[in-house]
C-alpha cells in the first residue's frame, strides 16, 4: 500500500497507483510488541490490489440464469435477450447487485459459498470467506448507492449486508445497517419478517428495497435500515410464479421479470400503491437473478445515420440523414432532442435542416428539439454541410439522441472519404484560321477517368487576350446555360467514372 505517513499506529491507507480495487478486506489486526518496535520490525500485508474492467451504466438489465450460470443482457423495452456467455469458473451464481461506485456486479457464488465480483469479461473474482456470514444458498441480492450488498434467502428471518466499497475500511466485512454500517456484531444480520421473494432491488429515488411476493404478485417494500416490511396495494402484476429478476430505472420505476412467462412488468410506485402494466416479453428462465445500473434511464429510442455522398471533394455538399424511432410499445419518449456536432473540415449550411420534410431554423450542433415521440413513432432529420477547401479526410460523424425518460443513445458512425478522381480536359477551337471580326467557338470535353465518381466540377476558362466573351453563348451537353461565364466558372456537377 502507499505510505500511510508517520501516524502510529498507521490506520489510513490508499490504493496504489494503477489499481482500482482489491480482493481482500481493508481491515487487518496486527499485534505489535515492544520488541518489534525496538527492532524496527517490518510487517508485510497483501491487500490484493488489482485492476479490473468494469461494466457500463447501461439501460439494459443483466440476468444471471441457469446452472452453470450464464449472463443474459435484456432490453427491458423490447424484451430482446442476448446470451453473453458463461461465468467462469463455471458454477451457480445468484443474489447479484450492481454497484454504482465502481460499476461492478457483486453477488453470491453459491457453488463455493463465497461472495464474488463479476467482471466485464464474465470472469468471477471469488473473495475470501466473509467472517460471520452464515453458509446458505442466497438467491436475493442488490447493492445500494453507497456500496452495501444486501443478500437474503427467501423466507429467512434475517438478511445480511456486506460492504463492497473497495475504498471502505470495512470492505468485504459484514456491517450493521441499523447502526450506521459499522462492523456487525452478534447476533449477526438484520431481522426481517420472512417473505417469499426471489429478488429485490434498490429504488434510487427513495433508497428502499422492493420485491414481488410469491404467489400473490404483491409488491413489498423493505426498509434497508430496519428490516421493516410493507406490502403495497398492487394491481396489474399477475401472481403465481416467482419474479426472479427485478430492476429499477433512474426515475424510480420498478420492473419485474416473471420466470415462467418471461413477461416484464413496469410498475409505478406511489405511496403504498403499486400499479403494473405489461411492458415487454422476453425469454422465460429458471434459477435466475437480475441487476441493472439503477441510475440509467430507458433505451426507448434507436438512432441510425447515413451520409450522401460517401466520396467527396473540397467544395462538395454532404447531406446527413438521421432516423429516430421509439421502439417501445407503451411509453412516449418525452422531450426528445438530437445533437449532431458539425464534423471537422466542413461548414454547416444554415437553413438546410428538415424534420419530417419540413424546413426548420435549427442548428444540429446546438440541438434539434423533437418534442414527444409516441410508441412506434419515427422522425427523419436531414441537413447539409459543405466540405471546406482544405478539409481533412476522412470526414466522420456520430449523432446522439436523448430525452427526459430516455438514456442518451449514439448513432452509428458515418464516413465520407476523399474521392480519387483523374479528370482529363480536351479543348478545341473552330475555326483555326480567323480574320478580324470572326467568332471563335471553343469546345471543351471533360472526362472522369476514375477510379471514383468526381466531386462537383467547376470549369474555369478565362477569355484569351484580344477576344471578348459573347454573353449567353455557353452550352453544357448541348443545353444552353444563359447566365454561365467561363471567366467566373461554369458549374458542371459530378461525373461518374467514364462520364464526359
Amino acid at each position: 500500500v502507499a505510505d500511510p505517513g508517520i501516524a502510529c499506529p498507521p490506520t489510513l491507507f490508499t490504493q496504489p497507483p494503477g489499481y482500482t480495487t482489491s480482493t481482500t478486506s481493508r481491515v487487518r489486526m496486527i499485534d505489535v510488541t515492544q520488541t518489534d518496535i525496538d527492532t524496527n520490525q517490518v510487517f508485510t500485508e497483501n491487500f490484493g490490489h488489482e485492476d479490473v474492467e468494469s461494466f457500463e451504466c447501461s439501460p439494459n438489465g443483466l440476468q444471471v440464469a441457469l446452472v452453470p450460470s450464464r449472463v443474459f443482457e435484456i432490453n427491458l423495452v423490447t424484451g430482446s435477450s442476448t446470451n453473453l456467455g458463461f461465468i467462469t469458473p463455471n458454477g451457480e451464481y445468484n443474489a447479484v447487485g450492481f454497484s454504482v461506485l465502481d460499476n461492478s456486479i457483486y453477488g453470491k457464488a453459491n457453488s463455493v459459498d463465497r461472495i464474488f465480483r463479476l467482471n466485464a469479461d464474465l470472469s468471477a473474482t471469488i473473495f475470501p470467506a466473509i467472517p460471520n456470514l452464515p453458509s446458505r444458498p442466497y438467491n436475493v441480492g442488490d447493492v445500494d448507492l453507497n456500496g452495501h450488498l444486501y443478500i437474503y434467502t427467501q423466507n429467512d428471518p434475517r438478511f445480511y449486508v456486506i460492504d463492497v466499497d473497495p475504498n471502505s475500511p470495512t470492505y468485504l466485512m459484514l456491517v450493521d445497517p441499523t447502526a450506521g454500517f459499522v462492523l456487525d456484531t452478534a447476533p449477526f444480520g438484520t431481522a426481517i419478517t420472512p417473505i417469499l421473494i426471489a429478488d429485490w432491488a434498490f429504488n434510487p429515488v427513495d433508497n428502499q428495497l422492493y420485491g414481488i411476493l410469491t404467489p400473490s404478485g404483491n409488491v413489498v417494500r423493505i426498509d434497508p435500515l430496519t428490516g421493516a416490511v410493507t406490502t403495497l396495494t398492487t394491481v396489474g402484476v399477475p401472481g403465481g410464479p416467482l419474479y426472479g429478476a427485478v430492476f429499477f430505472d433512474g426515475q424510480g420505476f420498478f420492473y419485474g421479470f416473471n420466470n415462467a412467462t418471461g413477461q416484464i412488468f413496469r410498475i409505478e410506485i406511489v405511496g403504498n400503491n403499486a400499479n403494473g402494466v405489461l411492458f415487454s416479453t422476453s425469454v422465460s428462465a429458471l434459477r435466475n437473478d437480475g441487476t441493472r445500473c439503477p441510475l440509467a434511464l430507458l433505451n426507448l429510442l434507436t438512432i441510425e445515420k447515413s451520409v450522401d455522398p460517401t466520396l467527396a471533394c473540397p467544395g462538395d455538399r454532404l447531406m446527413y440523414t438521421i432516423e429516430i424511432e421509439n421502439v417501445g410499445a407503451i411509453l412516449d419518449a418525452e422531450n426528445v432532442i438530437v445533437v449532431d456536432d458539425i464534423p471537422a473540415g466542413t461548414t454547416f449550411i444554415p437553413g438546410s435542416v428538415t424534420v419530417n420534410g419540413m424546413l426548420t431554423g435549427d442548428d444540429p450542433s446546438v440541438g434539434i428539439s423533437l418534442g414527444d415521440i409516441p410508441p412506434g413513432g419515427t422522425v427523419t432529420i436531414t441537413y447539409k454541410v459543405e466540405v471546406d477547401d482544405f478539409g481533412t479526410f476522412p470526414i466522420t460523424n456520430i449523432a446522439s439522441v436523448s430525452g427526459d425518460n430516455v438514456e442518451e443513445t449514439f448513432s452509428n458512425e458515418v464516413v465520407t472519404n476523399q474521392a480519387m478522381t483523374n479528370v482529363s480536359v480536351v479543348k478545341e477551337a473552330e475555326p483555326q484560321l480567323i480574320e478580324c471580326g470572326d467568332i471563335l467557338t471553343y469546345t471543351i470535353t471533360i472526362t472522369n477517368e476514375g477510379p471514383d465518381s468526381s466531386g462537383q466540377i467547376i470549369l474555369y476558362d478565362p477569355e484569351p487576350s484580344g477576344t471578348n466573351f459573347i454573353e449567353g453563348s455557353v452550352k453544357v451537353n448541348g443545353l444552353l446555360v444563359p447566365d454561365a461565364n467561363p471567366n467566373a466558372g461554369i458549374p458542371i456537377g459530378s461525373l461518374a467514372v467514364g462520364e464526359s
